[in-house]
């Protein structure tokens, strides 16, 4: 009987301490990813940014791109609905962009 209860006793004991250490280990991962995925994201806007200066119809518009997890959002203000489109096809290009999130707003005729 003493053995039985030595040997549940040391079981808890295992499974308490794995308990922790699994948890770490899965913490460990997602820091991993949410630093890859971070890294991506930067690249991600880099690379948008560079593509609206580069493009004619949006190099001249202040707009905005953030990017999480592989969606970009653009935001600002354009002269234009052709200058909007343009924006977010051009973001739409980008390896990585998963989904592009259109925040772009019309210019009012007197900001013009």
């Amino acid at each position: 009987m003493r053995t039985r209860n030595l040997m549940i006793a040391a079981m808890i004991a295992a499974f308490s301490a794995a308990t922790p250490l699994a948890m770490a280990q899965g913490d460990g991962q997602s820091t991993k990813e949410s630093a890859s995925s971070f890294a991506g994201d930067t690249v991600i806007t880099t690379k948008v940014k560079a593509a609206l200066l580069k493009e004619q119809a949006t190099q001249s518009l202040s707009i905005k791109v953030k990017t999480v997890k592989g969606v970009v959002q653009l935001s600002g203000s354009a002269d234009d609905s052709a200058q909007i489109d343009s924006a977010v096809r051009v973001a739409r290009g980008i390896d990585g962009v998963q989904d592009v999130r259109n925040d772009i707003q019309l210019k009012k005729t007197g900001d013009r």
